[in-house]
């Protein structure tokens, strides 16, 4: 534990309940800007103190859990592709 100057006891980010928009972008790898988007389109939750924005660690653990990117296997994703590019080629030229 690590005491600052106004002799408030600090824990490593890593324990803190609440994070500053700052640190919830260097949580998430995700950028300060995009961080208040979320907050701003009320798709990740936030509290304002004073004048500091404050994100519950658990909300944005929570936040990126519920979006993740779907995997898809090459040959299905291959599949799609070929369907597509026959749809265009046997497309007839409206021209």
């Amino acid at each position: 534990m690590n005491l600052n100057l106004r002799g408030a006891i600090h824990a490593g980010s890593a324990e803190k309940s609440f994070l500053t928009v700052k640190q919830a972008a260097e949580t998430s790898g995700l950028g300060v800007s995009t961080i208040r988007l979320l907050i701003r389109r009320r798709q990740l939750k936030a509290q304002k103190v004073g004048s500091r924005v404050l994100i519950k660690r658990s909300d944005l653990e929570n936040f990126l859990e519920s979006h993740p990117i779907e995997v898809i296997d090459n040959d299905s994703q291959v599949d799609s592709v070929r369907h597509f590019s026959t749809e265009v080629r046997n497309r007839p030229n409206s021209i």
